[in-house]
């Protein structure tokens, strides 16, 4: 049984808790908490480290808060969110270029993530962080692609900094990466001439997962289906080629699972609250038909695995019902679920997700098997 509000009784971190409450859309400041006793600087700070200061910012205007957090607290947060919309309608409006250019192109593809998740998630209010528009194609369309790419003004050999804006060559290691594991188009940048965003990143994937990865599900059976959603920004609504809603959150489940276990992003950046947000939020969305076939769909692709690793660490951390609905505790065994991989080796971690987000720590042991998946 999934809970409506986290509780805040007899919690040492209020203020993680609050945030939690942003995560899965309840009044993050209810009746049960003392303003007084939050720490209005780790709050805000918390939803920066987590990607939810827009998120924070709805969900204190929505609900008549924000006026509890000091005046200039209350302020920035106002304009992270302000921000955050004038980008979503950028993204957006660019997203609409990219549907002509890449229509009349003769290419199949469908936007993923941030762009959809606005809408679909998120109800277009633009309190959804992103930074880059996302789009999945089959991988023999690249070709096709990075003409049109290249004609609108794009390019990938090189990249714009995220702090700076300048202009920086692509490492050898970076260059050598794509190659090596060709799951998607080196990212493509173009500057915009505006003050939101300074410029776009287009990033082209051609799998649900990684290359080589144990788990897939093939790319033009997930594009087949694919469904329109109109999307809006503040001021603005298009009309966007997106993946089913069956496998829109089955992405969102399988890319959270990549950033989480695998070691080449678990260990240099790892996940946030925010995208566990998304999965909490994607799995409510879904009607009980749709849970139904994407039960069916883990299981005519073998996805129960990593579906159910990612399953376990929602549910204990945002009181989801997630494996329970989809019958995968079988799976969530604690040697899986406490699971990472680095390259050919695998490794374990200590102590719950939810301490694992708290504190941004992650301490890992090398070993030499886990449940579910072979060495190579």
């Amino acid at each position: 049984m999934e809970r409506d509000v986290l509780p805040m009784n007899d919690i040492a971190d209020r203020e993680w808790s609050v945030l939690k409450r942003v995560a899965v859309g309840e009044p993050a400041l209810g009746d049960d908490v003392e303003v007084s006793e939050l720490d209005p600087d780790r709050l805000t700070g918390m939803a920066l480290r987590h990607n939810m200061a827009s998120m924070l910012a709805e969900n204190l205007l929505d609900n008549g808060r924000i006026e509890a957090l000091p005046h200039k607290l209350g302020r920035r947060l106002s304009e992270a969110l302000w921000v955050n919309q004038l980008k979503a309608r950028s993204f957006l409006e660019e997203s609409g270029r990219l549907v002509e250019r890449l229509s009349a192109a003769g290419v199949q593809f469908a936007f993923t993530k941030g762009v959809v998740c606005q809408e679909t998630l998120y109800g277009g209010t633009g309190a959804r962080e992103y930074n880059d528009i996302d789009l999945m194609i089959e991988s023999d369309r690249a070709g096709a692609v990075d003409e049109v790419m290249v004609a609108m003004g794009y390019e990938n050999k090189r990249r714009l900094h995220k702090v700076s804006s300048q202009w920086t060559e692509r490492s050898l290691k970076e260059r050598v990466a794509y190659r090596v594991y060709p799951d998607h188009l080196p990212h493509y940048y173009r500057e915009n001439g505006l003050a939101v965003p300074r410029y776009f990143c287009v990033d082209f994937a051609f799998t649900l997962t990684w290359y080589s990865s144990p788990w897939s599900i093939p790319t033009a059976t997930v594009l087949s289906a694919r469904r329109p959603v109109l999307v809006r920004a503040p001021g603005l609504e298009r009309e966007l080629p997106a993946l089913s809603s069956v496998h829109d959150f089955l992405f969102l489940v399988l890319h959270l699972f990549r950033e989480s276990w695998f070691a080449t992003t678990a260990l240099a950046a790892d996940v946030r609250l925010g995208q566990f947000a998304d999965v909490w939020r994607g799995w409510r969305a879904l009607s009980s038909e749709e849970r139904s076939e994407f039960a069916k769909c883990l299981a005519e692709n073998d996805l129960q695995v990593p579906v159910a690793w990612v399953a376990h660490h929602v549910d204990a951390t945002l009181g989801s019902d997630m494996l329970d609905g989809l019958d995968l505790r079988e799976f969530a065994v604690e040697e899986w679920t406490t699971s990472g991989r680095d390259t050919k080796s695998f490794f374990t971690w200590h102590g719950d997700m939810d301490r694992r987000l708290r504190e941004l720590s992650l301490s890992v042991e090398s070993c030499e098997s886990v449940p579910f998946v072979e060495a190579e």
